[in-house]
């Protein structure tokens, strides 16, 4: 076996070793964020509600944008009432 494959092995190994497992969102927090794009933006040609789920550092975190801020304020309303946390870049 020569000296530049086993390297490469290692390497490769060592990386795939050290990369993080991402988890699906919980599916209440899913289901919390589609309910209200279903109420205020159905149609994504009227309205604006681009929202997406992340995990950074073991905390989930809303980030996009939206053009209506009934809706924002009734997403967050509903995570505080459901009791999930995650935090908001919207």
């Amino acid at each position: 076996m020569n000296k530049p494959f086993l390297y490469f092995m290692v390497l490769s190994i060592s990386h795939t070793a050290c990369k993080t497992i991402e988890q699906a969102p919980p599916p209440e927090l899913m289901s919390v964020v589609e309910e209200v794009r279903q109420a205020y933006a159905p149609d994504k040609r009227v309205a604006l509600f681009d929202i997406s789920l992340e995990q950074a550092q073991g905390q989930w975190r809303l980030a996009g944008e939206t053009n209506l801020p009934e809706a924002r304020q009734e997403l967050e309303a509903r995570l505080k009432a459901t009791g999930i946390k995650a935090q908001q870049e919207i």
